[in-house]
């Protein structure tokens, strides 16, 4: 009976000696992030000449160019994406005529993180778009740290794309 209980003591010894080896306390903190159904999400606001514009079915497309991990539509303004990544968490889409591209260095694959962009696009007398500024802020979590960047761009070329990127 004595053999018993030692080798029971042993065994829940060595059960939390694994739980702790494998930093399953510094887990249960994170566990709310980690099983977030959505890690980036946010909203776009358009404004075209000072007038808001509502996006709506806009294809969105989250991460490089020559790689893409997941795409969604913008809906009423609004965009979400389930995954994210460790690094670089960039996003793209095109509103008339105009590539834009925004995102944020992350240091954790599981974070929550949300966004607010800004966008405004100014015309000339004959209705083409010759300049823009975006305006970005990211905030890690509901309370976490908050990210602020503005980029602006005054078209000259055929090529219309604004680059926007956050983070620590």
């Amino acid at each position: 009976m004595k053999k018993c209980l030692i080798i029971a003591g042993m065994i829940i010894i060595l059960i939390a000696l694994l739980f702790y080896g494998c930093g399953f306390f510094s887990y249960i903190p994170e566990l709310s992030s980690r099983l977030a159904r959505y890690h980036n999400h946010g909203e776009i606001s358009l404004f075209v000449d000072g007038e808001q514009v509502t996006l709506d079915q806009c294809p969105i497309t989250m991460g490089k160019f020559d790689f893409p991990l997941e795409t969604s539509k913008i809906k009423n303004n609004s965009f979400r994406f389930k995954t994210g990544t460790y690094g670089t968490n960039e996003f793209h889409f095109e509103v008339l005529g105009v590539n834009v591209d925004f995102g944020i260095f992350n240091t954790n694959w599981w974070h929550v993180l949300y966004y607010d962009i800004e966008l405004h696009l100014m015309t000339n007398g004959d209705g083409t778009i010759d300049s823009a500024i975006l305006r970005q802020t990211c905030q890690v979590g509901k309370t976490g740290t908050k990210y602020e960047s503005e980029s602006s761009v005054t078209f000259d070329g055929n090529e219309k794309r604004i680059q926007i990127m956050a983070g620590p």
